[in-house]
């Protein structure tokens, strides 16, 4: 009676551990495949694309951003948290957790421009798209360098983080503004964005 029982028990046991590391496989290979499944992708015409969670929204053109009238379009696009269109999806997040990442791009600036990757990128920063500078430093992405700075943009007040990179197929400078990360660090908010530049 006793062995029969211990050998009730191991198989239970045993079966138990191979359904635990079934189930744990299974679970690593869906999150493996979760960026294919789950990730939209823009194609932009000036040398990069972006991958965002398909529960984002994308806006195409310039969109909810105090700029003049006539600077209108100037932004490539724009990626929410929320539905700016839709009221609706505006509400149903709380303010303190929405954000946008805006994108756009600039000519390559004329004149002394270094050939090393970080000291262009800094020289861009530093020379072009910047009033001040609070915090700068660079980062590797899907084998890209990004130059992230956090501080005034020119023609503006506020401060914000935008991420600088350089766009060899069509010459520009490519940027993203952004002014809110809602819940996500800066750091996990990036972590979320897929921003591959074409060579």
């Amino acid at each position: 009676m006793f062995k029969r029982t211990l050998v009730l028990v191991v198989f239970i046991t045993l079966f138990c551990i191979a359904f635990v590391f079934a189930m744990g496989g299974r679970s690593a290979q869906e999150e493996r495949g979760r960026p294919t499944r789950e990730y939209k992708t823009h194609v932009s015409k000036y040398g990069f694309s972006v991958s965002y969670p398909a529960d984002w929204y994308l806006v195409e053109e310039w969109h909810s951003i105090d700029i003049p009238e006539s600077k209108k379009g100037w932004l490539a696009f724009g990626i929410y948290n929320v539905n700016p269109d839709e009221p609706a999806s505006v509400k149903s997040i709380p303010q303190d957790e929405r954000f946008g990442l805006f994108f756009n791009v600039w000519s390559e600036p004329s004149g002394y421009l270094p050939k090393n990757n970080e000291q262009e990128l800094r020289y861009i920063t530093e020379k072009q798209q910047m009033a001040s500078i609070d915090t700068l430093e660079f980062i590797e992405k899907e084998g890209a360098t990004f130059c992230l700075v956090y501080g005034v943009p020119r023609g503006r007040r506020d401060k914000s983080y935008e991420l600088i990179f350089y766009l060899p197929s069509t010459k520009k400078v490519g940027f993203a503004i952004i002014r809110k990360t809602g819940k996500y660090s800066i750091y996990e908010l990036l972590e979320k964005i897929k921003i591959k530049v074409s060579e």
